[in-house]
């Protein structure tokens, strides 16, 4: 019993605490390549299923008139070499163009072709290796057999579906009903179980971008290839690794280099610094603001050039050296199993659960996808 003036630090029991009835979450749960959007409406990645451990897909490239010169050829020499095993797009008869001049071949079939010079009037010339050699179609005797045809096998890849979990969720009966602040009227185990699965979708993003193809047969357990494992130059992806600074130029550059492969890329996904950076392109052109408040600052969803429009995606998984380039078709989240949560058998005075997964990438076209590798 106390004496005089009662003050709030005098009187401890019965006292209730004033404490938020809210549970604030420290960390981030963002995953864009599962659930973002890009400039374009669509979401990053397209969803798809498969029904195997073991998903393929196959490519199959066309016998595209044109190649480079892989040796020098001068201007009496008789032997055109172009790159290796591009000898298939040329057959005899075939006019070429290299440089300036025109060649006619006498023999083709193989890289090593035989051609003559000076073809229709224009003159003889050395020619160096990379020059470029485009093929102009026949001129076959009229009334000629065509030339024997020519084809080439497709090839195959493939990836393996990654289990994610089975992750445990276990509270005990005491601790589930004991009430909390911060809970909005789920138990503890609703709770946990919410946490557990925002953990398993950053687990999947990061998968889907570093992810690395592997399967060990002997203690029976797998994991899948990402973005990361696709996109390399041993697959004839273009691959940026001296540039340290992302600017506009090295984004063109590269944007180029996918174009000239073929591609049509759309989705460039990168981490905060270099979002920021690209948010600060201004070396080629105005930004044009139209809104009507005074507000400063400019975000970029979008990057237009003669290659077409790209969005720049921001995603905190993605490590500052690294910025992923590619067309939205090109990949897609294959499921075999949805994440889903299963209750466990009750086995003491506790409730039992699990959270799993099953899922894999595909990703195709390997030349029409870049990567910086080297950002700092």
């Amino acid at each position: 019993m106390g004496v005089g003036t009662a003050l709030t630090y005098d009187l401890v029991q019965g006292v209730m605490l004033d404490i938020e009835d809210m549970i604030h979450l420290l960390s981030p749960t963002d995953t864009p390549l599962t659930g973002g959007v890009g400039a374009d409406g669509r979401t990053v990645l397209p969803m798809g299923s498969c029904f195997e451990v073991k998903t393929e897909w196959q490519h199959e490239s066309l016998l595209l008139p044109k190649s480079t010169l892989a040796a020098q050829i001068t201007n009496a020499g008789t032997t055109l070499t172009v790159a290796a095993g591009d000898g298939l797009k040329f057959s005899s008869g075939d006019i070429v163009i290299v440089d300036s001049e025109y060649l006619r071949v006498t023999a083709g079939g193989v890289d090593a072709l035989t051609v003559t010079h000076a073809y229709g009037g224009s003159t003889a010339a050395t020619h160096n290796t990379g020059a470029s050699v485009l093929n102009l179609g026949q001129t076959l005797t009229e009334g000629a057999n065509p030339e024997n045809a020519r084809w080439q096998d497709r090839t195959g890849d493939y990836n393996l579906t990654q289990i994610f979990g089975p992750t445990a969720i276990q509270v005990s009966g005491t601790e589930n009903v004991v009430r909390k602040y911060g809970l909005g009227g789920e138990s503890e185990f609703q709770h946990q179980v919410a946490n557990r699965t925002k953990e398993h979708w950053v687990q999947l993003e990061q998968a889907l971008l570093y992810g690395i193809r592997a399967n060990d047969t002997t203690g029976k357990w797998r994991s899948m290839g990402g973005l990361a494992f696709y996109i390399t130059a041993a697959n004839g992806s273009v691959i940026d690794s001296s540039t340290t600074t992302f600017a506009e130029s090295a984004l063109l550059a590269m944007l180029q280099a996918l174009y000239d492969n073929g591609g049509s890329p759309d989705r460039a996904v990168m981490g905060s610094k270099n979002k920021r950076l690209g948010s600060g392109f201004t070396s080629t052109g105005q930004i044009q603001i139209m809104r009507p408040d005074n507000t400063r600052g400019t975000v970029v969803d979008y990057f237009d050039s003669d290659f077409g429009r790209i969005s720049l995606i921001l995603d905190r998984w993605v490590r500052t050296q690294d910025i992923f380039v590619f067309e939205r078709e090109q990949a897609q989240i294959a499921t075999l199993r949805p994440l889903v949560f299963e209750m466990l058998a009750k086995t003491g005075d506790s409730l039992r659960g699990q959270i799993v997964a099953e899922k894999a990438l595909k990703f195709r076209r390997y030349p029409h996808a870049g990567r910086f590798s080297a950002l700092t």
